[in-house]
């Protein structure tokens, strides 16, 4: 999950939308690429405790708040990011 949401980050950095898309959903991509990403501190994955096996909650924490990428998948087939929102401390 680490490197999908990373992948997810770099191309919200450059603005590639294209990039963004091989590996995240157009909803969590429109809602990133949207605005400047700004300077973000990686956080780490962590298991989703609501979904369970296989899906994860990466975090990018920011001045103010975080950024969460929902990420599903498995080590076999890769992962990908289904969705990202932004949480105000």
């Amino acid at each position: 999950p680490e490197l999908a949401s990373a992948h997810l980050y770099d191309a919200w950095g450059a603005n590639d939308r294209t990039t963004a898309l091989r590996n995240a959903t157009q909803a969590a991509v429109d809602l990133l690429l949207r605005g400047e990403r700004g300077t973000l501190t990686a956080v780490g994955c962590a298991p989703d405790p609501v979904l369970g096996r296989g899906h994860f909650i990466c975090t990018y924490a920011f001045e103010g708040g975080v950024v969460n990428m929902q990420t599903s998948g498995n080590a076999t087939d890769g992962y990908y990011v289904e969705s990202a929102s932004f949480v105000a401390d």
